[in-house]
């Protein structure tokens, strides 16, 4: 519901609130209590256990808001919470619970031109996230601004930081993991969108102890003429993370960590993708879409550890001090498999993994023609196209994976779909 707080409609007050309630046998609570939108095997956690004889799950929601409509200066602050048990992913989608979040935005906006813009504005924000517990899981700070010039061409830059905070969530179910501080800067530029040509350039740049990412974006927009429309919109990522999850593995000389070591690696990630359409609209009545996104990623894994105590971001780093790591070749040079002892020749017994590292590339395309071939009634003529390939290499190949994408078979859908208007 929402009300308003004066007369001039200035201030809204806004609220939801939630019940959940979802039952069934032992077997399946237990598997919904562990699954990734609850992880209450947490062993560090007191405020959450996998309870086996349970037969059901209650759990609760809700969020309340102030907003300040209008004026120069606005702003928007909210308090909101998802209980541990809340569970609605029988009905729509909810990515977890167990989270407290608050949050305080303003804003200030220059509407009047002056000789310099035509309109221009600040922003300031703060968040914290708390799960149930009491632990800090997340928080930021956050700064930009926007200007638009005379000639409607105009861009936007955010700078934000977060500093240390716990993470709930990156162990997979396991104990609580320190986020590092991070720092990230974002920014967009933009053409007048009222020519025949737009351009809109982005990026985003993030970085600290634990993480260098870096992304640059583009997308054009070209109106070919008064019923045609192309555009494209390519981006390319690096990302560089010193902590990529990868396997809890069972090992009771690892007291410190609940009996689990947690392996994490060194992840460098490339990702190209691009968007490109073409919207025809060929009568008042008659009209064509087309859609493509290729797709090209890679990770490549190095660095191979275990946490060692929770609530840090200290590792046992596999072939140091006494513990060793080996690699499984195949006869054609690659590396298949690794097998890690933490100690050595001590009681902790050695594990296989497979070789993580990937190379995967895919393309999504579709064509919708729509005909209204009487009023009110029409007919779609739909084809859909994937290909996909996947590697398990970690190198990045552009011109390649381009041309591996054109010699895979791929699956095609036709569909017709036909409405008339009684």
């Amino acid at each position: 519901g929402w009300t308003l707080l004066d007369n001039d409609r200035t201030y809204v007050l806004t609220g939801w609130a939630a019940l959940s309630f979802v039952n069934g046998n032992e077997n399946r609570m237990i598997s919904l209590q562990r699954n990734s939108q609850h992880y209450f095997q947490r062993p560090d956690a007191s405020h959450i256990n996998v309870d086996s004889t349970a037969t059901s799950l209650t759990g609760y929601a809700g969020r309340l808001m102030l907003n300040k409509n209008r004026g120069q200066f606005t702003f928007n602050t909210a308090v909101g919470f998802i209980s541990p048990k809340f569970e609605v992913n029988d009905l729509g989608y909810g990515a977890y619970g167990d989270i407290i979040n608050a949050h305080f935005a303003t804003f200030y906006r220059w509407n009047n031109p002056t000789e310099i813009y035509q309109n221009a504005g600040i922003y300031a924000s703060t968040f914290a996230n708390f799960d149930f517990g009491g632990n800090n899981t997340d928080q930021g700070y956050t700064l930009g601004g926007y200007m638009t010039l005379h000639n409607l061409y105009g861009g936007q830059i955010y700078y934000s930081f977060q500093p240390e905070t716990y993470n709930a969530r990156r162990t997979r179910g396991g104990p609580l993991m320190l986020n590092l501080m991070s720092q990230s800067i974002d920014f967009n530029l933009y053409t007048d969108m009222r020519e025949w040509w737009v351009v809109n350039i982005g990026g985003n740049f993030e970085f600290g102890e634990d993480i260098n990412y870096r992304s640059i974006s583009t997308s054009l927009e070209f109106k070919a003429t008064t019923n045609l429309t192309l555009s494209v919109g390519p981006e390319f990522s690096q990302n560089s993370t010193q902590a990529q999850w990868i396997a809890n593995l069972t090992d009771p000389t690892a007291q410190e960590t609940y009996g689990k070591r947690y392996v994490f690696a060194q992840l460098e990630q490339t990702t190209f993708a691009a968007d490109i359409r073409a919207d025809w609209i060929i009568s008042p009545t008659l009209s064509l879409q087309a859609y493509i996104q290729p797709l090209i990623a890679s990770g490549k894994y190095s660095e191979f550890k275990a946490l060692a105590r929770p609530k840090s971001f200290d590792f046992l780093k596999y072939g140091e001090e006494a513990s060793t790591i080996e690699k499984t070749i195949s006869e054609d040079g690659s590396i298949t498999a690794y097998i890690l002892d933490a100690d050595g020749e001590g009681p902790s017994e050695s594990v296989t993994i497979g070789n993580p590292d990937f190379n995967y590339i895919s393309l999504i395309g579709n064509a919708v023609l729509r005909w209204e071939y009487m009023p009110g009634a029409t007919i779609f003529f739909v084809w859909t196209q994937s290909r996909e390939d996947f590697q398990p290499d970690g190198n990045f190949y552009f011109r390649k994976s381009l041309n591996t994408l054109l010699n895979i078979k791929p699956d095609n859908i036709f569909m017709i779909k036909l409405t008339y208007r009684l």
